[in-house]
């Protein structure tokens, strides 16, 4: 841990947000409307690249955080139904009367979030990477910023930990980590050319054999195309959807061009 004197840090903000994705922009957006003085600090260049999931999410849980409806783009398709197959060729589906589910262009999404926080008056330093925390007394008391020419350290009364999945911060603010066994590994595609789907429906297969502990997916987008992964507990995650694209009866055939 690193024990910084106060004199020797760079007043900031009253709270810093470590992470510009959409946990750290949300919550940079609600502490600016407070009247927070905010600062997100993401390592990559741009808000919103590289992608980190498949951006499939409830209808209702956008509204309940009052994001719902989203400005035109984001929302790439909304659904009401979904199929899903067993390993043993059982398959069964469920349709209701309105879409429940969507799938968001998480670029976007991710830009959209951090424009609403930012005209809320948060500021952002993009391509920062936050090496370490400052610890004082016990408490996070600011950040140490990997830079050019060296370590900046950057003080604030705040810190919010919005890294992701790596939870490094979580260690050395001595907090419990997540579990390994909760973790899974994901991968995803975009495919072309996908005709055999119902455009309202999200196809879902289960089964240790081509996802172990998950489900894999295909989800239709415009255009005849549709983000198509899964994820898993154990082995390679490109492997196995290699194996389900070709390999399983259904997904196989419902990719087929």
């Amino acid at each position: 841990m690193n024990a910084v004197s106060a004199s020797t840090m760079k007043p900031v903000s009253e709270a810093v947000v470590v992470g510009g994705g959409p946990a750290g922009s949300f919550t940079a957006w609600n502490l600016s409307k407070l009247g927070v003085e905010t600062t997100v600090f993401e390592e990559h260049a741009e808000i919103g690249v590289p992608s980190h999931c498949a951006g499939h999410i409830s209808i209702r849980s956008l509204r309940k955080f009052g994001l719902y409806p989203l400005p035109k783009g984001i929302v790439e398709n909304t659904f009401s139904a979904a199929n899903f197959y067993s390993p043993n060729g059982t398959s069964f589906s469920v349709r209701l009367e309105r879409p429940v589910t969507c799938a968001l262009n998480r670029e976007l999404f991710d830009k959209f979030l951090a424009t609403k926080a930012e005209a809320a008056g948060a500021h952002y330093r993009l391509g920062s990477r936050v090496h370490s925390l400052i610890i004082d007394a016990g408490f996070a008391k600011g950040i140490n910023i990997e830079q050019a020419s060296g370590v900046e350290s950057v003080e604030a009364k705040v810190v919010v930990d919005a890294e992701g999945i790596s939870a490094r911060f979580v260690k050395e603010a001595g907090l419990a980590a997540p579990r390994g066994d909760g973790l899974i590994y994901a991968v995803e595609a975009e495919v072309e050319n996908v005709r055999n789907l119902e455009t309202d429906s999200v196809e879902v297969f289960l089964g240790k054999e081509y996802a172990p502990g998950f489900y894999g997916w295909i989800m239709p987008l415009p255009n005849e195309t549709a983000k198509f992964g899964l994820a898993t507990k154990t082995g390679n995650p490109k492997d196995l959807l290699q194996k389900l694209m070709f390999k399983h009866p259904v997904a196989a055939k419902l990719l087929k061009g």
